[in-house]
């Protein structure tokens, strides 16, 4: 990989910006049908050059790849979604709106270890709040259900 004009060890003025942010607001935006929309990014996804005329063309190159690639990590477990561990959550709201917190019972996996051993939640693991076990997506789709 080559980076043409690059410059100064300064990331302002090289044009670099942090969308760490824009990133994560991206994410919790997705709809479940957004998530399972294989054509959501796929469209802008282009070939990723070998050279690069600045650093922010760099980065800009990786966004659309990135988002898709993300996309299908999110949709993959969705389609073994009854397999998944499981666990009953009671939610209070002493503290707002806003600010929950939030009792999870013991995690089950029913296909695991035939159910001797509780699930142990590991980063990066995603959380559905539904108020029945789902079997398929479809049982996400359902209006009112969530």
């Amino acid at each position: 990989m080559m980076i043409e004009g690059e410059g100064s060890s300064s990331s302002k003025k090289r044009g670099v910006q942090n969308h760490d942010d824009g990133f994560i607001n991206t994410l919790f935006s997705w709809s479940l049908d957004d998530i399972c929309n294989e054509n959501l990014f796929s469209h802008k996804v282009e070939k990723i050059p070998e050279s690069f005329e600045s650093v922010t063309q760099y980065f800009e190159s990786f966004v659309y790849p990135l988002l898709e690639e993300t996309r299908a990590q999110l949709f993959s477990p969705m389609e073994t979604i009854s397999s998944a561990p499981y666990a009953n959550v009671d939610v209070f709201r002493p503290h707002g709106p806003e600010l929950h917190d939030v009792k999870i019972d013991y995690w089950r996996n029913r296909f695991s270890n035939n159910g001797k051993e509780p699930y142990k939640t590991l980063p990066g693991d995603i959380l559905i709040l539904a108020d029945a076990k789902p079997e398929t997506i479809s049982d996400l789709e359902r209006v009112g259900k969530m």
